[in-house]
């Protein structure tokens, strides 16, 4: 909880969860376009990796669950993103 608390990405291991970094910087991927807040713009980056799957919490209380799929009718890489409030 409290690492959480602290400004940048917490970033963990994805098999075993251990916790790998904290208070990293994601940096911005080219295909990132817009305007948006630091969270956001760092979650869209780090998704654009290929193997992250990014958690974005906002400060005023809503999370994003971002997640890189395929869509199976025209093969192109789309990303989905569940919030909830």
């Amino acid at each position: 909880m409290e690492l959480s608390s602290v400004d940048g990405a917490v970033i963990l291991e994805p098999q075993t969860g251990q916790v790998k970094a904290f208070g990293s910087i994601i940096e911005t991927a080219a295909s990132v376009r817009g305007i948006s807040g630091a969270r956001t713009t760092a979650a869209e980056s780090a998704v654009s990796y290929q193997t992250m799957q990014p958690i974005k919490i906002s400060s005023d209380g809503d999370i994003t669950l971002y997640r890189n799929v395929t869509d199976l009718d025209t093969g192109e890489e789309i990303t989905l993103k569940y919030k909830f409030y």
